[in-house]
C-alpha cells in the first residue's frame, strides 16, 4: 500500500516544515511506502 502524506510547510509556525523529517524517519523505519507533497499556496490541498 502506497501512502500520500500532504504537507502545509507553513502550519504551526513552521513546524508543518520542521516536522517532514520526522513523517519521513518514521514511516522508513517502518518500511512504509509513501510520497510527501507539500502545498504551495491555500487551497492545495484540496485540489491535491
Amino acid at each position: 500500500m502506497h501512502f500520500t502524506i500532504i504537507v502545509n510547510p507553513t502550519a504551526n509556525r513552521g513546524y508543518g516544515l520542521e516536522s517532514i523529517p520526522l513523517i519521513e524517519k518514521f514511516l522508513k523505519q517502518r518500511k512504509i511506502d509513501f510520497t510527501i507533497i507539500q502545498t504551495q499556496y491555500p487551497g492545495h490541498a484540496i485540489e491535491l
